[in-house]
């Protein structure tokens, strides 16, 4: 996302395209793939996102950048809103580090809150040091 354009999976993956106007049939682990080769940051409603794959590894053996909003955005049109409103935010926050596995949670505020990945690690590494 920093730099790219929005990419909707289906466009992303047309060989996953499924019978409905914007499904895609693609793996959870086929969208990381490519987004960790094209350097995309997902951006997803999906929880799995943020628990079973961050606990997996999938996430970081593919080095994904992933944002989770913290609640279903029900409906194209509001899913659309709610990214764009939050675009600019994303952008400030994404753009000041490189590209590698971290996950933020989005919540109704405007910047995302980082959850887990390197930068998490590290502070997670620090606190422990001087306890």
């Amino acid at each position: 996302m920093v730099e790219y354009p929005i990419t909707h999976v289906v466009d992303a993956l047309p060989q996953y395209r499924g019978p409905l106007a914007g499904q895609s049939q693609a793996t959870d682990a086929e969208i990381a793939q490519w987004c960790g080769q094209t350097e995309h940051v997902l951006v997803t409603i999906d929880t799995d996102f943020s628990g079973r794959w961050v606990r997996s590894g999938l996430l970081a053996v593919h080095g994904v950048e992933v944002i989770v909003f913290d609640r279903d955005i029900p409906g194209l049109r509001n899913q659309h809103a709610r990214i764009t409103r939050h675009f600019d935010a994303w952008q400030d926050a994404l753009r000041r580090q490189p590209y590698l596995h971290r996950v933020w949670i989005q919540g109704k505020r405007i910047e995302p809150v980082l959850n887990a990945g390197s930068s998490t690690r590290r502070r997670i590494r620090a606190q422990n040091a001087t306890r």
